[in-house]
């Protein structure tokens, strides 16, 4: 999931806005194809440090915000690009 799955999910997650019914459709999904059926662990216990036992699985919500941040922060970095210009040109609207 972590390797073919989620990074494909990720890359039309940056390009396309998605409701949080479909993030929530998104995460029921890959929980389902793990336990193949109902959930026998709870969610968050995935989610947690391996230190905690747990297998870290990816919150996708957060990873979908975290993209978000990164992409504003890079948007504000001093240099130019194209990709600035027509971000910044569709903002304004």
């Amino acid at each position: 999931m972590k390797t073919f799955v989620i990074p494909k999910f990720m890359f039309r997650a940056s390009v396309i806005p998605l409701t949080k019914n479909v993030i929530k459709l998104v995460d029921s999904t890959i929980f389902s194809f793990i336990w193949k059926g109902k959930d026998k662990v709870k969610r968050l216990a995935l989610k947690s440090d391996h230190k905690n036992g747990a297998l870290r699985m990816p919150h996708i919500q957060t990873m979908i915000n975290t993209q978000s941040i990164i992409c504003i922060r890079k948007h504000t970095e001093d240099y130019i690009s194209s990709w600035k210009q027509i971000l910044s040109s569709l903002l304004k609207d």
